[in-house]
């Protein structure tokens, strides 16, 4: 689309003054200034991208909606539009006062003021529409390069909207430039006739004329050289991106350039010309002035010279060549496509020096008579005999003792007879090695078994684009890619989604460059999108490489077709698996009427000797997986056979069986091996479900296995994935089946946890305790009885309900004491001290919380994270900081709340870190420290949002919004603050709302809105008075008499006192002596501009005496420089 004038220019021009313009550079990467001169810094490449976007062009309306689609498309919707107000906002705070009415706002709309905004990009259209040389030439200065080079998002509609222009900005560059070129041509100017050249062939090296047109104007120039490299730099690029020679008039110049007369009398050596023959004229062709002794010839051989470099595989080349040196016959394994003969060509050809007899390669691969072994040997090392005596014994007889290396290439199809070759070759020559590649080992005496391993692959959610380049299969995909698409270019966008299809395809050195040779036709988001199809994508190999190394299938046809017809079978059984299996799981699924478990484990350690399966052993587990091109081919292989759902219905009924277990093992099972088990698992967990929900499934083993399963998606803190699946399996029951019975209630209860963390404390939720805890009343399950009553009592102080949630906590407290597990006490504790501290007392509250801590006895092999949402410890520990706090020991608290973070980062448990997180930015805040607040606000943000923790990650960006508020950024933390508590109030979660409308109220005041910070602090009065939520009550009615103070009614003083004192009140009544000195300091302030400087020095000294720590905390700073000034 072309960018020009949009339908807002009426409606918005000269909004803003004529003076203010805002210059936006997209060509060659994103810059923004503010004329004259000043930058404008956007902080993260989503604001970059949004700015960039309702630049091109200004004047044009987006629907929010649409924004939000385009850079935050992976988030829910209301993360997505609240992410985009943040960013809107911040671009127009980093705006100046008078430029900000240039971001505007219509209804659903956002757009740029045309009249202010310079785009890089309308300039260069218009370029290129006028068309006259002075046009042209402005037009090759300003297209610097691709539009935003360098920026790189993750969401797919942006990066597919930007791929789409920069190929069509491209496109006009390239025709530009051409036309330029010819103005050049035609007016004789011949010096920036080849600088446009240059610039043409740099956007597109494959353009053949401007090669020859830069020739020519280099032998105009006299540039004689200058004209051969060009030349040569053509050829080279031709044969690199097409495999095709020049046509025959650059050729036909080339020979031309040649025969003209050189500018300076010195010889100059020429490349020559594509056929390979000396050029005429060149130095290749002069008679030798010196005798030069002949070099040594070098040692014989057949080797094939590399078409390529080898990537990748130096510590392997190291390794092998170590090897080799230490043992005469080596063999190197490993899955098909895996490198084995690349790697074994180039060990070879370093050996060369090593064997004065040569190296020789004799490949196997083409024959399928195993008696045809030894005469491909003979002919291969160029030995003649009898075709009746071409034994192995007689081959070998025939070589006499030469010092060679012998290649046996692709052995494992004629396995028996290349291991007799290679026995006899070692028997008969004693100077002789060989070195074999196969996919399973010759079991030849001697044999020095080497297993050639996939590429490294980048580790998953690794996002540096240098590390992503360090792994060896994205070196190779790179360096691939970049031999067949001449525009391929390694940006960190690119790099990601190379990285992904590298860990998908294995590391497979042949899936990668068959994938890599697709990129000139499809990207690599598409290629990634389409990988499920690898089969039918990954073809067109190099048509000089064997059948079996043309497509992907046709290597894993390869291996297939050379095994019994029991590993067949085995092999495809064991595709069920989604990650790995250990041979019991290997055995229960595999094992049928037609096949023993014996034989199943016989044919598992086969398959892994001949390299289609993995073994990984970790301590005293030994687990197999057959890697993820195996596994689709040998899925493939299970469908065609007819029993995929025999298959797997054996898989899902051995997890069912297993995650029963697992509950027991959960109360015996130390947590931290159970995780690290039951984690291993989670791949085959999700497709056991998939297959039991399906229409050929079993809804009754799926609703089993869920309600089993519900310890794995709690401990790995994933609720999304959780919340799903339980829907789904409790749509399932019918009656008699499950309804009203233990499964219900099982899954009612995981339902509740689940939807508390993803949607917050809704009335569905409430529902799915209330049922859980219904049920568990009705059979009599105590465990469960607890489990709902801590569901409803997180769900009631979750909504501010104090009351209602202090009468859930003391139930919860009496069913304990009837029951004979003293583990459950604490709960109950912590239960009741959290409701206290959230009514306001605080001495009772700590109390119990400390009462907690000391009593606290972890279950000796478990945590209580999956059947309490948290870590008990970590979750009383969060609110002790915040009480100790309030009660004037602010070293402590912070103290305790980083000791906290390290603990809950410790257990590695999603929920129990956001807690811990949370609290340690609270203290930091109250306690001034806005540099801790902002690591531990960045944390939050960060882990939320990659455990897709919605209501915690809202939480964060509250914080974060009172964090820029009190670093004096009002403006854009209040926008912040207040969108993060609409999304919070959209799902029911209150806690802590009462006191954050405090700060909304104070930003308010700060940004001059003083009558609505009044009627906001109202709101949070009656919230805190409605809810029986008093532990900030003091702070809410301090905050009051300062927004009185400064409206400055004629009665502003003495209601600002009267809210000060009984602030002062409060705070004393609930022993909160940090809220008493805010309290305090407020009115001694007020006290003071009153002339009565003694009642305030009276007041506030005693108060701060009282602290025994925290003296560098902000509130006793300020008391402090308050006292001095008192006297």
């Amino acid at each position: 689309m072309a960018y020009s004038a949009a339908p807002l220019v009426d409606r918005l021009g000269g909004v803003l003054k004529p003076e203010v313009r805002l210059k936006v550079t997209v060509l060659g990467g994103f810059q923004a200034e503010l004329e004259p001169g000043r930058a404008l810094v956007l902080p993260t490449k989503k604001a970059q991208a949004l700015l960039a976007y309702l630049a091109l062009p200004p004047g044009q309306p987006h629907p929010r909606e649409k924004l939000a689609t385009l850079l935050w498309g992976d988030m829910q919707d209301a993360q997505a539009r609240g992410n985009l107000r943040h960013a809107l906002s911040r671009i127009r705070k980093l705006l100046p006062p008078s430029a900000r009415s240039g971001l505007v706002f219509d209804g659903p709309s956002v757009a740029l003021d045309p009249s202010i905004v310079e785009v890089d990009v309308a300039r260069f259209e218009r370029l290129v529409a006028d068309g006259r040389p002075a046009a042209l030439e402005q037009v090759a200065g300003l297209y610097r390069g691709d539009l935003l080079a360098g920026l790189t998002l993750a969401e797919r509609p942006f990066e597919e909207w930007l791929t789409s222009e920069r190929e069509r900005l491209h496109e006009l560059a390239i025709q530009a430039l051409g036309r330029l070129l010819a103005h050049q041509q035609q007016a004789a100017t011949a010096e920036p006739a080849v600088q446009t050249g240059l610039r043409l062939l740099a956007l597109d090296p494959l353009q053949e004329p401007v090669h020859r047109a830069v020739m020519r104007l280099y032998t105009k120039l006299g540039r004689r050289e200058a004209a051969l490299r060009q030349y040569q730099l053509c050829v080279d690029t031709l044969k690199r991106e097409l495999s095709t020679p020049p046509e025959a008039e650059t050729t036909q110049l080339y020979q031309e350039v040649l025969r003209s007369r050189p500018t300076r009398a010195a010889r100059v050596e020429v490349p020559s010309p594509a056929n390979g023959d000396p050029a005429p004229g060149s130095i290749a062709n002069l008679p030798s002035t010196a005798a030069v002794p002949a070099p040594e010839a070098p040692p014989p051989t057949n080797l094939p010279a590399p078409t390529s470099d080898l990537i990748g595989r130096a510590t392997a080349l190291a390794e092998v060549t170590e090897v080799l040196g230490a043992h005469r016959l080596v063999t190197l394994i490993g899955a098909g496509g895996i490198g084995k003969t690349r790697l074994g060509l180039e060990v070879a050809r370093q050996q060369l020096p090593s064997f004065a007899d040569g190296v020789w390669v004799a490949e196997l691969a083409p024959l399928s008579d195993p008696g045809l072994v030894p005469v491909t040997v003979a002919v291969a090392l160029g030995l003649t005999l009898p075709a009746a005596a071409e034994s192995p014994e007689r081959v070998a007889s025939a070589l006499g003792g030469r010092r060679l290396l012998l290649v046996l290439d692709n052995c494992e199809h004629v396995i028996e007879a290349a291991a007799h070759m290679a026995e006899a070759v070692l028997r008969a020559d004693p100077h002789a090695r060989v070195l074999a590649t196969s996919r399973e080992p010759l079991r030849a005496p001697g044999e020095y078994v080497y297993r050639v391993l996939s590429l490294e692959v980048p580790a998953e959610g690794t996002e540096d684009r240098d590390d992503l380049l360090d792994a060896a299969a994205v070196k190779l995909f790179v360096a691939r890619a970049q031999a067949v698409a001449v525009r391929f270019s390694p940006d960190a966008r690119t790099v990601a989604i190379t990285g992904a299809i590298c860990r998908r395809l294995d590391g497979i050195p042949l899936a990668i460059e068959l994938a890599a040779a697709r990129t000139a036709t499809l990207g690599v988001g598409e290629l990634a999108a389409r990988l499920d199809d690898r089969f039918r994508l990954l073809t067109g190999g190099h048509r000089t490489a064997l059948p079996r190394h043309q497509t992907l299938r046709a290597t894993l046809d390869w291996s297939y077709e050379l095994l019994p017809a029991i590993e067949r079978t085995v092999l495809h059984r064991l595709a069920i698996f989604a990650g790995g299996f250990t041979l019991e799981a290997a055995s229960a699924v595999a094992t049928a009427a037609d096949l023993g478990a014996p034989e199943v484990v016989d044919s598992v350690t086969n398959l892994a000797a001949k390299s289609l399966v993995v073994v990984e052993v970790a301590g005293a587990v030994t687990r197999y997986r057959l890697l993820e091109t195996t596994r689709a081919y040998a899925l493939e292989k299970l469908t065609k056979s007819g029993e995929l759902d025999q298959v797997a219905r054996r898989h899902a009924e051995y997890y069912r069986d297993l995650f029963e277990r697992a509950e027991a093992e959960w109360e015996t099972r130390a947590t931290v091996e159970w995780v690290a088990a039951s984690g291993r698992q989670i791949d085959n967990v999700r497709a056991a479900l998939d297959w039991a929900f399906s229409p050929s499934g079993d809804a009754s083993i799926g609703a089993a296995l869920t309600a089993a399963s519900v310890p794995l998606w709690f401990r790995h803190s994933l609720m999304v994935e959780c919340r799903g699946r339980v829907e789904r399996a409790l749509a399932s029951l019918e009656p008699g089946s499950g309804r009203g019975g233990r499964r219900e209630m099982q899954l009612f209860a995981a339902l509740g946890v689940s939807l508390m963390q993803t949607k917050g404390p809704a009335p569905d939720t409430s529902a799915a305790w209330t049922t859980a805890l219904e049920i568990a009343e009705r059979v009599d399950d105590t465990e469960y009885q607890l489990r709902a009553l801590w569901g409803l009592w997180h769900f009631r102080i979750s909504r501010g309900e104090c009351r209602a949630a202090l009468a859930l906590a003391e139930s919860f407290c009496d069913r304990v004491a009837r029951t004979a597990n003293p583990a459950d006490v604490p709960v109950g504790d912590r239960m009741v001290g959290v409701t206290l501290h959230y009514l306001g007392d605080q001495p009772n509250a700590r109390r119990y919380l400390e009462r907690m801590l000391r009593g606290y006895v972890a279950p000796a092999h478990r945590s209580h994270a999956v059947r309490f949402q948290y870590d008990q410890r970590v979750a009383s520990r969060m609110v002790l900081a915040r009480i100790l706090w309030l009660q004037g020991f602010p070293d402590q608290a912070l103290r305790t709340a980083q000791s906290n973070v390290e603990d809950a980062r410790a257990i590695d448990h999603a929920l129990s870190l956001c807690y811990a997180l949370e609290a340690a930015c609270l203290v930091a805040l109250w306690s001034g420290d806005l540099p801790a607040a902002g690591r531990a606000v960045a944390m939050l943000l960060d882990h939320s949002a990659r455990h897709a923790l919605a209501v915690w990650h809202a939480r964060s960006r509250c914080l974060n919004g009172v964090r820029l508020i009190k670093r004096g950024e009002v403006r854009g933390g209040l926008a912040l603050l207040r969108d993060a508590l609409d999304e919070l109030r959209e799902t029911g979660f209150v806690p802590h709302h009462t006191a954050l409308l405090g700060t909304v109220a104070q930003g308010l005041a700060g940004n001059g809105e003083i009558a609505q910070g009044l009627a906001t602090i109202d709101e949070a009065l009656a919230r805190s008075e409605r809810d029986e939520e008093y532990w900030c009550i003091a702070e809410l009615l301090r905050v009051k008499g300062e927004l009185v103070l400064l409206e400055g009614a004629p009665d502003a003083a003495p209601t600002a006192e009267e809210h000060l004192q009984h602030a002062l009140r409060w705070a004393r009544r609930q022993e909160a002596l940090s809220w008493e000195l805010r309290c305090a300091t407020g009115l001694a302030q007020l006290w003071h501009q009153q002339g009565r400087t003694d009642p305030a020095r009276q007041l506030l000294s005693p108060i701060y005496r009282r602290f025994t720590e925290g003296f560098d905390t902000a509130d006793l700073q300020a008391a402090k420089t308050l006292l001095s000034g008192l006297g």
